[in-house]
């Protein structure tokens, strides 16, 4: 019976330790903004991230929560709610242009703190179509991208001449919430659509 009691806490030991370890694996980019975490609500993250100053509470057009603090003299932390839920964080570390060994140091912070990062560079986005300098890192929880016009294409193709430093963002994600939300944003918008088409299908029964 002893031996079987030995036996049955090494095994649930084991066990635990090599979920513990898959579970600081996957959440290895810290599930969240430094104490601001995945989930939380609005003014849990004012609570967590109360050395900042608030600047701005607003809600967006689609009627997400969002929070603008400032950083230092002149940076800016924005953190956008889904349902009350904390998921996506935009940190614009750099406020001016002509900083590339700013750049350069943040990338460096960032490789050194989640290792590094997949370069996706060559990626076109954003409204202006611009070709973007893009880093990636992801845990399966979290997604942490580093975006920046990409400065050799915009001194070429668009005849910027100053290093685009101001462009600089950093973007955190809660990919499960993100998820919800597109899944969510999708399935209504299906529902509008069918409510559209029924309507328009009634009118024409009343019509004939």
């Amino acid at each position: 019976m002893k031996k079987l009691l030995i036996t049955i806490f090494i095994t649930t030991f084991f066990i635990s330790s090599n979920a513990f370890s898959q579970t600081q694996k996957i959440g290895r980019l810290g599930n969240g903004y430094k104490g601001a975490k995945w989930g939380m609500s609005p003014q849990k993250v004012k609570d967590v991230l109360q050395n900042l100053t608030l600047k701005n509470e607003d809600k967006s057009s689609g009627g997400d929560t969002y929070l603008t603090f400032t950083v230092g003299d002149s940076k800016e932390l924005t953190c956008w709610f889904y349902q009350n839920k904390l998921y996506y964080v935009q940190f614009e570390p750099i406020s001016e242009d002509g900083d590339d060994k700013g750049v350069q140091a943040v990338l460096i912070a960032l490789n050194k703190k989640y290792g590094t990062g997949k370069n996706l560079t060559g990626y076109v986005g954003g409204l202006l179509r611009v070709p973007l300098f893009l880093v990636v890192w992801d845990d399966g929880i979290s997604e942490i991208k580093l975006r920046m016009w990409d400065p050799k294409e915009v001194f070429a193709k668009l005849g910027y001449g100053t290093y685009p430093s101001s462009t600089l963002k950093i973007l955190y994600t809660s990919k499960k919430i993100k998820s919800l939300k597109e899944r969510t944003e999708k399935e209504e918008k299906l529902r509008k659509e069918k409510e559209e088409r029924n309507k328009k299908l009634k009118n024409i029964e009343g019509d004939i």
